[in-house]
């Protein structure tokens, strides 16, 4: 079991800490005594109390040799001299969170002299996020899985009303994807081919990522529009990340913070900065031809209130950022294209680095009932050399996409046949979780499945 050092256990180290603990051994360091308290010691969870910048306490630490080391303190600082002071003392790789988007910057091209395998930075990677849905044109649900050669895409029923009444199997555009999912009121159904399609259905449909492409371009009408236009409410790093990745882009943001305005006003050369009081969100009135609206204010509530305006105005593509988790519950039911979660898209990206080479990801989606992972088979599975059809498949969950150990991705029907070395690429419904584990093999107490689903 690979060793972890985690050090820093708020928001973002206790979703990293929820995620790895079954699968590695990890150490969970912080200074805050009662932080720690709540940690429950386990055969693979080790809590620790103290101050890592305590060079006597970080040395007997650092006895214990670790393959990763992740630094997300509150401090940069911290940060940086953990990871160096780790790489020295033979950890593998090392991870650390910085808050400073001018850091980052500065620190990309000493990196390998300082000891930092990966640095994340919110604004850095939330803009990524951002830059995601854009440009893809996205405006409905997307992931990618076996490295890009495999793409699940949410479709409603509504742009597609001829396949109303249809079989799955009788539908001809269906021919090259699969339809993985269907949610219907409210309910999460996996289908097969005899499933008729109602009307108000939203469609899971998973296919190679040329023919996804391919149903994206008929059936969401995709439009080059070279000239596009991006609103951003709220002058901050994520903001002006945003404004610095989209260069091509006109934007325009709205900003009531005179000084802000004066200060950024000629920073980039696409972007204008217009004075507007933001409560109330009157201005929205003259962006309503803007192909996005990204609300990143410092106040949680003025950017929910502000995304609900905007919504009730018919913007289009409204993304919210939210940095209280507090505010999970009311979000959920607010219809975003995309709510961003500064902190979660780090904890993300560095929950998927630390997995990177375990054969294993999971994908959130489908309104927390239902989620896509690949999973890569071990070469003494009993699922190898049979064709789906020969194996019994658990009720809830279905196989996807397969890629093979050359990397040629399939879409598999029932006379695929699974081979050594292959990824299965698998939709399951939560409820489906103890299924799970038994068709795939796994039989520890607490196995990996069990922990990311409950």
């Amino acid at each position: 079991m690979e060793k972890v050092l985690l050090v820093g256990n708020g928001y973002i180290g206790l979703k990293i800490l929820s995620a790895i603990s079954s699968e590695m051994d990890v150490t969970v360091v912080d200074k805050d005594r009662n932080s720690i308290k709540e940690i429950v010691e386990t055969d693979n969870i080790h809590p620790v109390y103290g101050n890592i910048e305590d060079r006597n306490f970080a040395l007997n630490l650092f006895k214990q040799k670790y393959d990763f080391v992740v630094a997300v303190t509150n401090s940069d600082k911290t940060n940086i001299l953990l990871s160096t002071m780790a790489k020295k003392s033979g950890t593998k790789c090392t991870i650390a969170s910085i808050f400073q988007k001018d850091s980052v910057e500065q620190l990309t091209f000493l990196k390998e002299s300082i000891g930092i395998d990966r640095m994340y930075n919110m604004a850095i990677e939330m803009s990524s996020e951002v830059e995601r849905i854009i440009k893809d044109n996205l405006s409905y649900q997307s992931d990618v899985f076996g490295k890009g050669r495999i793409e699940v895409v949410g479709h409603s029923v509504e742009m597609d009303k001829n396949f109303v009444g249809q079989q799955l199997k009788n539908i001809g555009e269906l021919k090259t994807v699969l339809v993985v999912g269907i949610t219907r009121k409210d309910e999460i159904l996996i289908p097969n081919g005899e499933t008729v399609i109602e009307e108000d259905d939203y469609l899971y449909i998973m296919g190679l990522s040329k023919d996804i492409l391919n149903f994206k371009h008929k059936h969401f009408r995709l439009e080059h529009k070279p000239n596009r236009k991006i609103l951003l409410v709220g002058v901050n790093e994520f903001s002006l990340q945003i404004a610095e990745v989209f260069k091509e882009y006109d934007i325009t943001i709205i900003e009531e913070d005179i000084e802000k305005i004066r200060k950024y006003r000629t920073a980039y050369s696409n972007v204008y900065i217009h004075k507007a009081k933001l409560k109330g969100g009157e201005f929205f009135k003259n962006f309503r031809n803007y192909d996005a609206t990204i609300i990143t204010t410092e106040n949680d509530e003025m950017n929910i209130v502000l995304g609900i305006i905007a919504n009730r105005q018919g913007i289009n593509q409204v993304m919210v950022k939210l940095s209280d988790i507090s505010y999970e519950s009311i979000i959920d039911e607010m219809n975003f294209t995309l709510v961003l979660k500064p902190m979660d898209v780090v904890a993300n990206q560095i929950i998927k680095e630390l997995r990177s080479d375990r054969g294993i990801s999971i994908y959130m989606a489908f309104n927390n009932q239902a989620e896509v992972y690949e999973f890569k088979l071990k070469d003494d599975s009993n699922l190898i050399g049979k064709s789906l059809m020969e194996i019994n498949i658990p009720e809830g969950m279905l196989v996807g996409g397969i890629i093979r150990k050359d990397g040629m991705a399939v879409i598999p029907r029932g006379k695929t046949v699974i081979e050594n070395g292959d990824n299965l690429v698998i939709f399951c419904k939560n409820e489906s979780k103890d299924k799970l584990n038994r068709f795939l093999g796994i039989d520890n107490r607490r196995s990996f499945i069990q922990s990311i689903f409950s």
